[in-house]
């Protein structure tokens, strides 16, 4: 089964849709949809975390390096086991809001 997406365009289209003001077009409604992913960008880039009330909290993580094991299948070998070195590095991390998670959840 495939996830469904709601990508960019998706966002300025609702925009448009649900405008609570006259003269939101759809090229207004894109851009201020692609400011505010590039406002979030710039912000977890700085180190920042982004509150969203009721969406969430995104937050930037720092992974240390490691050392992986991971298995080499082969049908000429019995299974075999490889290490591999992982650099540290960041990612992003979000939590949900309690309100996201109650509305996902509510059935």
């Amino acid at each position: 089964m495939e996830r469904k997406k709601f990508i960019r365009e998706n966002v300025a289209a609702w925009l448009v849709e649900n405008q609570s003001y006259e003269g939101l077009n759809k090229s207004a409604a894109d851009r201020i949809a692609r400011l505010f992913i590039e406002c979030i960008q710039d912000a977890l880039s700085k180190g920042y975390a982004v509150e969203l009330r009721g969406l969430g909290t995104f937050t930037v993580k720092d992974l240390p390096a490691e050392i992986k094991t991971v298995p080499i299948n082969s049908r000429f070998t019995a299974a075999k086991k490889k290490t591999v070195n992982v650099k540290a590095r960041k990612t992003v991390s979000f939590r949900p809001a309690a309100g996201l998670k109650g509305l996902i959840n509510k059935k």
